[in-house]
């Protein structure tokens, strides 16, 4: 069964392999044309389009399986985590490998003279052939270059900076859940400062799939607080918003053998749901961020920091409620109004269990 993490990766995987033979395309035509072949220049255009399709479509769909399924199986994660020099060295060997392949063995010419039963081989190595190499090796490195980047900041929050969805500030009704790492201080004491990283970085990686499978965006992690937005559609889909604390707590709890041996702790979470309007835009100019302000937030903290009054792990505001659909997985008790620190006004909680 295809999760919806794994068919996000698929699809990511498909729209990288079609960027490469749209690429390739391009880039063959234009070989094609200025090359002096039989049939006049558009015949080599037509045949140059023919062999970027295979060569673009390959490469592409190489590095693409590295880079978005490879890197997250098992022996992917322990590459990712060795040393920059190593990692590099590693990838540079595999793309080195297939940009040669495909450029020194000519097989998008080889399939081409296949299918037309004509010779379009250029033979024997000359300066087509490493100009393509060259090229392969650039638009390669600009590709892994995105995808970093996109890791490190998100793919959707680049998308909406190079789109400037968020250039004029504007308000948007969101769900905002705030996920606690219960008992950080006296485990940051235990483990010290550099193990207590190690032990959040485990904490955040395991949490990071369940937020992707329920359709969430990671806003920012502070400290050891994590906080997860949706729209006020894709977090109503389904109740997302409100079942995606589960499934994080899921995750962790099947590797908490693995906690238990690295740590000596097994990861505990407490949690705040809210639901309201923000106002969403781009702020900052050495760095520029897209965020978000507005009460919501304000109090989705201020009911975070409740759960630890009430001894109740989840809680959930009546604005979170009323925005999501019935679920048979989830079980909500009326706490009533309690009083926030900050706010006037009292907030309508809600304990949240699963059935």
């Amino acid at each position: 069964m295809l999760t919806e993490t794994r068919r996000r990766r698929l699809r990511l995987w498909l729209i990288v392999a079609l960027a490469g033979v749209g690429v390739g395309i391009v880039y063959g035509a234009m070989v094609g044309l200025a090359q002096d072949v039989r049939g006049g220049p558009w015949i080599g255009l037509g045949i140059g389009a023919l062999v970027g399709v295979v060569h673009g479509g390959v490469i592409a769909g190489a590095l693409g399986g590295f880079e978005i399924v490879w890197m997250r199986t098992r022996p992917g994660r322990r590459l990712a985590g060795a040393s920059l020099p190593v990692l590099l060295l590693a990838k540079f060997a595999f793309y080195g490998t297939v940009i040669l392949a495909v450029e020194v063995a000519q097989i998008g010419q080889g399939l081409v003279s296949v299918l037309l039963d004509r010779p379009v081989r250029d033979v024997p190595f000359g300066l087509t052939q490493w100009i393509g190499l060259l090229f392969s090796a650039v638009v390669t490195a600009l590709f892994v270059l995105a995808l970093q980047i996109g890791r490190v900041v998100g793919a959707r929050h680049v998308g909406n900076l190079l789109f400037a969805r968020y250039h004029r500030p504007r308000i948007e009704r969101r769900f905002f859940l705030f996920v606690d790492v219960v008992g950080s201080t006296e485990l940051a004491e235990r483990l010290g400062p550099v193990a207590f990283h190690r032990f959040l970085n485990a904490v955040f990686t395991a949490a990071s799939e369940p937020v992707v499978e329920h359709g969430g965006d990671i806003y920012q992690y502070v400290g050891d607080q994590m906080v997860v937005t949706w729209t006020a559609a894709a977090g109503a889909r389904d109740a997302r918003a409100a079942l995606c604390f589960f499934a994080v707590e899921d995750a962790l709890a099947a590797r908490a053998a693995r906690f238990e041996r690295s740590f000596g702790a097994v990861p505990a979470l407490r949690a705040a749901l809210h639901f309201g309007d923000v106002v969403a835009g781009e702020i900052g100019d050495a760095k520029r961020d897209i965020v978000f302000h507005g009460d919501v937030m304000n109090a989705t903290s201020r009911l975070e920091g409740l759960t630890r009054a009430l001894g109740i792990r989840y809680l959930a505001s009546a604005d979170a409620m009323a925005a999501l659909p019935p679920h048979p997985r989830l079980a909500p008790r009326d706490l009533g109004e309690h009083n926030l620190r900050g706010r006037a006004a009292p907030l309508r909680v809600f304990a949240i269990d699963r059935r």
